[in-house]
């Protein structure tokens, strides 16, 4: 029997009045002040998984995947960095105890759809659609290259370069391998289905929400295997370099521990008021570092630039001078306080309109992350102070540096 109902609490997209998770489904409802339900779907796939298998779940675990949602409601597909990475469904009214009763078998036909599914031209062409997406941008194909480097040896590149059409080739060839095998490779494709769920508070909130923010959260982010200390892909499309700097976290045990790896980060190597920044725009007039993602699915900081070609190698120089704190990278009160404006602004942003918080939580979700993450991220980010970002800056920058480069073809060519 699923649990009561908690009652419904502030909706701001952030507490989560419902949550449950078997291993195979895991469902969290958040409210939210927008007038209809809204349902977010996605399939996870167990870690560590090789790369081509991505490729796979885009080209045949989605399609299933939205086939068996269709009596749900109006279906929208879930976009990120312009590929497809779930299912939007906009309902007419939401149980949650149903809809966790209900996800046990829509996972199990998911992975039953998967298993039954017989090679053909359309898988194929699927698998190409799907390689040509994912590599369609620099950011995408720099991440795809990665992922491979990292968890594929056969796709791992052997030489400091590879061109950008043969690592698709590739890893589309290693992905129709994986379909030949459907029946023996589903339960890894359809490890865990993930339902994020955000519906309209009825009433206000009567008293304190029934889950508070808490800042001394425990947490446990993953560490995987480094991808290679410095990777190229040429490609023909770009136009412009696209650098990816790759940092695991240092460890941390709470939500408040990682506010202030957070913080000593962004003063002192993120976008925008910086030490690094200020290096590389002020003092040498070269690109900045755009920004700087927090990749809690790995555990990473992935910070990108787009310099001028002929300027990365000198750019990627300064980066590992300021790491290496051969620069100086002070992490001061005035650099915290601008850090800690940044970097609560960015997460505030992510939980706009309710779509956008709830891809926000549903990552979260995916990741294994409790489901007052944000809300006590947000709090301890408030929280902590100078001095504790300031002890948190050694440990940051005592995690190696792997650079991930996407060159444009020409570039190679002039080489």
């Amino acid at each position: 029997m699923s649990p009561s109902i908690a009652p419904l609490s502030a909706p701001d997209g952030t507490v989560c009045d419902t949550g449950r998770d078997d291993g195979h489904r895991s469902l969290r409802c958040y409210v939210t002040a927008d007038a209809a339900p809204l349902l977010h779907l996605r399939v996870v796939g167990r870690p560590a998984a090789p790369a081509a298998a991505l490729l796979l779940h885009d080209a045949l675990v989605l399609p299933r995947l939205w086939d068996h949602c269709s009596g749900l409601g109006e279906l929208r597909p879930v976009v990120d960095h312009g590929r497809i990475a779930g299912v939007e469904a906009h309902l007419s009214a939401l149980d949650p105890a149903q809809l966790w009763d209900d996800a046990a078998a829509l996972r199990a036909a998911v992975c039953r759809a998967v298993a039954d599914t017989v090679r053909d031209d359309n898988l194929d062409q699927a698998v190409v659609r799907a390689a040509a997406t994912r590599t369609g941008t620099s950011f995408g194909l720099a991440a795809l290259a990665t992922a491979a480097a990292r968890a594929d040896c056969e796709a791992a590149p052997a030489a400091d370069r590879l061109h950008a059409t043969d690592l698709t080739a590739r890893l589309a060839e290693d992905a129709r391998h994986l379909a030949d095998k459907a029946a023996l490779h589903a339960p890894a494709l359809v490890s865990r289905l993930v339902l994020t769920a955000a519906r309209p508070a009825t009433h206000p909130p009567a008293g304190p929400p029934p889950v508070s923010p808490d800042p001394r959260l425990t947490i446990r982010l993953p560490r995987y295997a480094p991808p290679p200390e410095r990777l190229e892909i040429v490609c023909g499309r770009a136009e412009l370099a696209h650098v990816q700097i790759r940092r695991p976290l240092p460890p941390v045990g709470t939500v408040r521990e990682l506010a202030a790896v957070l913080l000593a980060n962004q003063a002192g190597f993120g976008p925008w008021g910086s030490a690094l920044d200020h290096t590389l725009r002020f003092r040498h007039a070269l690109t900045y570092l755009w920004d700087c993602l927090f990749d809690h699915a790995h555990g990473e900081f992935v910070m990108l630039a787009a310099p001028d070609t002929a300027d990365v190698d000198r750019v990627l120089r300064l980066v590992r001078a300021a790491h290496t704190r051969r620069l100086p990278v002070p992490v001061t009160g005035r650099t915290v306080e601008a850090a800690r404006r940044i970097v609560t602004t960015g997460l505030l942003r992510r939980l706009g309109p309710a779509p956008r918080a709830l891809a926000t939580q549903a990552d979260v979700q995916c990741s294994g992350l409790p489901s007052r993450f944000v809300v006590s991220l947000l709090a301890a980010l408030r929280a902590v102070t100078a001095q504790e970002a300031a002890a948190a800056a050694p440990a940051v920058a005592a995690e190696p540096l792997a650079v991930t480069v996407v060159l444009p073809a020409r570039t190679h060519e002039a080489g």
